[in-house]
């Protein structure tokens, strides 16, 4: 009889033992993990670490909890940490999971962002082509700026998915990297637009006066053949057919 009271002694020893140390290795964790969720340069890949160090231990305070009885003070200070430590671990699977979702948002929107760039590249790229051609080009361009905005929703998911991670201060830097990307590839498009229509106007006001040079010629020459003329109006013709030129191959000259 008293060696079996010895021996429960024994027991009720170790097990309180074991609850004092699971509840002390429990609360580091708990503290560790806040730290870990509150910290703004943290490398997201610790949310996983750290949840996975909650394992072990919670296996074992489940295990002497059952063996212990409900009413014990020992088996309600680890039970009420266990529950605490649960809650942290549950958050930091929850910020994990949350982390490869916006790795996974932020490489496809990479992606979508080079597809949207490949109409810039390639006909910013171009020589010199005729004006059907810049024409055609130009089209692609409008189209290419209004299928940008489709980026908008894909910048949205990346925003929320940053400010659930909050206050992660590498997601936030990412979303702002990308936002900078997609708003320069906008200005691009729209600074290429604009050059192709100022050498469009430039090319339509070049090809209007060759065609009034060649009216002009085309007057001059039947003049000559035509009537009798005489110095003077021979050099005023040929004036005014030299300024055609003249603007004409300056015009042609700024579009080199």
């Amino acid at each position: 009889m008293v060696e079996k009271q010895i021996n429960d002694l024994h027991i009720a020893e170790k097990m309180h033992e074991d609850g004092n140390h699971l509840c002390d290795e429990l609360n580091a964790l708990i503290k560790e993990g806040q730290e870990v969720l509150n910290d703004a340069e943290a490398i997201p890949t610790i949310y996983t670490t750290t949840m996975d160090a909650f394992v072990s231990p919670l296996e074992m305070a489940t295990k002497l909890l059952k063996t212990m009885p409900e009413n014990e003070e020992m088996a309600i200070r680890l039970k009420a940490t266990v529950n605490d430590a649960k809650a942290i671990q549950a958050n930091l699977s929850h910020h994990a999971n949350l982390w490869l979702q916006f790795v996974d948002e932020r490489d496809n929107a990479t992606d979508q962002l080079e597809i949207k760039r490949k109409p810039l590249d390639e006909i910013g790229n171009k020589h010199i082509r005729s004006c059907e051609e810049v024409i055609d080009d130009l089209d692609k361009l409008k189209k290419a700026t209004d299928e940008l905005n489709d980026l908008r929703n894909v910048m949205s998911k990346l925003q929320s998915l940053s400010e659930q991670l909050h206050p992660l201060e590498t997601a936030y830097a990412d979303v702002r990297f990308y936002d900078v990307d997609v708003e320069q590839t906008q200005q691009q498009y729209e600074n290429l637009i604009s050059l192709m229509n100022n050498e469009l106007h430039d090319e339509n006001i070049l090809n209007e006066s060759a065609q009034q040079l060649a009216r002009e010629l085309e007057y001059l020459n039947g003049k000559l053949s035509t009537e009798s003329v005489n110095r003077e109006q021979f050099e005023e013709m040929l004036k005014s057919t030299i300024t055609f030129v003249t603007s004409s191959a300056a015009i042609s000259a700024s579009k080199r």
